[in-house]
């Protein structure tokens, strides 16, 4: 991994970190099902976004995640935070071959704040 991507790397778990503290007073997020019998709109959204990701098809998860999380609902958020977090620990070369940078995970990162009213904090 080379100089910069570390340091970008870096960057997005220091948004995830402030996030995490700032909307959820967490050091981290997580997102857990927490009753597999009754499972939520969101749960189901996980579920198919953690689907996607293990094939590797984080273009797809990415647009799946816009197009169906509320910006009212707190579990949303910590989804996608959920989310941005996982497909960072992907090495450069999987982000590679899914077209995909870390880049687009900052951006997204920063999008997904915005959308959820965390925009007045410089991230």
């Amino acid at each position: 991994m080379n100089f910069q991507q570390d340091w970008v790397m870096r960057q997005i778990e220091n948004i995830v970190r402030f996030l995490a503290s700032v909307l959820f007073h967490k050091d981290m997020i997580k997102y857990e099902i927490k009753d597999e019998l009754n499972l939520t709109e969101t749960d189901i959204l996980y579920n198919d976004i953690k689907q996607l990701v293990e094939k590797h098809e984080i273009c797809k998860a990415e647009n799946l995640l816009y197009e169906k999380i509320d910006a009212n609902n707190k579990r949303d958020m910590e989804l996608a935070i959920d989310f941005y977090q996982t497909i960072n620990l992907f090495s450069d070369e999987e982000l590679e071959r899914c077209n995909f940078s870390r880049d687009e995970i900052s951006d997204g990162l920063r999008n997904i704040a915005k959308r959820f009213g965390v925009d007045n904090f410089r991230l």
